[in-house]
């Protein structure tokens, strides 16, 4: 029979018992990953190297959003012909793109493995529920 996953014995902040479950593979530790003490190292550097890539774009956000405002009140005074700003413009639209794509890609890299072991988990799962009986069928599920 497999062992059962257990919840995680912390109490978070709302005093509510953690609902997450410690891993199969760690027998020896009460706690998820997000509580276990022997990853808060880990976890910290984590929130530090997140805050940094956060506040460095947000900064990148808040400079771009100046210098459009700044067009904006070039064009207006006539001190920037249109057609630049336009052009400029079009060029910050294009760059805001890149920078949406580039956002969504790295959720993506962060959810895959999260998103990869779950599948594994539920294919688990389904074989304990479904024993395979002899078709020859195969993972169809690419990597």
């Amino acid at each position: 029979m497999a062992p059962q996953n257990k919840q995680c014995a912390a109490i978070t902040r709302n005093g509510a018992r953690c609902n997450k479950f410690v891993s199969n593979d760690n027998d020896t530790n009460d706690f998820c990953w997000s509580h276990s003490p022997e990853n808060s190292a880990k976890r910290r550097d984590n929130a530090a190297k997140a805050g940094k890539a956060h506040t460095n774009k947000m900064s990148e956000i808040a400079e771009t959003r100046a210098y459009i405002w700044s067009l904006v009140e070039r064009v207006l005074s006539r001190q920037l012909n249109p057609q630049v700003a336009r052009t400029a413009g079009a060029l910050i639209k294009l760059w805001l793109e890149t920078y949406s794509f580039e956002n969504e890609q790295q959720n993506f890299e962060k959810l895959a493995p999260q998103l990869q072991a779950l599948l594994e988990l539920h294919d688990q799962e389904m074989q304990k529920e479904r024993p395979a009986v002899g078709l020859g069928l195969r993972n169809v599920r690419s990597s």
